[in-house]
């Protein structure tokens, strides 16, 4: 959103000056496939106080899975309280220690294969306990990580943290779950929230925002442009899971939702009552050629 809006939507701020945005606060359910929650807020509201929101929505045996963005110790206690469990990426700022009391990272750094899999100890006093699973990440991630680590600490006249760069070498996840539960399908199940990503991605893109965010107007305007877009969301979800359950094929949502948007905007008073109709070929994923962290984890014994 543009800085012009700072007045409705005020942001945290840059060195450049004063920011504008909102947050969309998304809840889903990658089972079943459909929004448990959404919630329209202030940039300014934390994501920890927003990702506190959720415990109440917790059942027995629900598996929640959050960014580092939503990091939070006592959150991970209250969704273990509701007999539940969660993974998490791990931030690069929280401080883990093994069991024998010696860092991450004097393990990471000595380590010569490509797979760690140890219970560790969390928080000021070290009294909370999680299992960490870290793969090593290939050489392209690994600097790409460091580069932009270090050109953003440089921005702010700062030298980054030897505990971060080290870290940058490996995909690293906490959970709560236990050794009956693989490397492999631990990395598998947190995969799934890229659902999420993938969602807000096709939102912004397939609306085209952007420009519109950009000019300046009131609050109300611009929030109903945000809860549209929410309606659109909501309508792309529902029709991608039932095209997803019939098909053989993996679709792309991104896609569908860039039909659904064209199909919008296409509507007139006459033209109201005319259905959706695509074919199954315009929606369907593309295929990677480049090999993914789940073919890495393959070839881990």
């Amino acid at each position: 959103m543009g800085a012009i809006n700072a007045a409705n939507f005020p942001g945290h701020g840059n060195s450049n000056g004063v920011t504008a945005g909102f947050k969309l606060d998304l809840a889903f359910d990658a089972l079943n496939n459909h929004i448990l929650h959404q919630q329209f807020s202030p940039a300014r509201e934390s994501d920890k106080k927003l990702g506190k929101q959720l415990i109440e929505n917790i059942q027995p045996n629900d598996l929640v899975l959050r960014d580092m963005g939503y990091f939070s110790i006592e959150s991970f206690s209250n969704i273990e309280a509701q007999s539940a469990f969660w993974i998490s990426r791990l931030p690069s700022s929280i401080n883990v220690l093994l069991e024998n009391g010696k860092s991450l990272e004097s393990k990471l750094r000595l380590r010569k294969n490509d797979y760690i899999d140890e219970v560790v100890t969390l928080g000021l006093d070290g009294s909370f306990k999680a299992r960490l699973v870290g793969v090593r990440a290939d050489d392209q991630t690994a600097e790409t990580r460091r580069r932009s680590r270090r050109e953003t600490a440089q921005k702010f006249g700062n030298t980054p943290r030897n505990q971060s760069l080290i870290r940058d070498g490996w995909h690293l996840i906490l959970t709560n779950l236990d050794t009956s539960v693989s490397s492999k399908e631990l990395f598998d199940f947190y995969a799934t929230r890229w659902r999420v990503e993938t969602k807000f991605k096709a939102w912004k893109q397939a609306l085209n925002l952007k420009p519109t965010l950009k000019r300046y107007s009131n609050y109300h305007h611009l929030a109903c442009i945000a809860l549209a877009g929410l309606i659109h969301q909501l309508i792309t979800t529902h029709i991608f899971s039932m095209i997803q359950s019939v098909s053989r094929r993996t679709l792309s949502y991104e896609k569908l939702s860039e039909v659904i948007s064209s199909y919008f905007s296409s509507l007139t008073l006459s033209t109201l009552s005319d259905p959706i109709t695509m074919e199954e070929r315009y929606i369907r994923m593309d295929r990677r050629s480049r090999k993914s962290l789940m073919d890495k984890l393959q070839l881990l014994k």
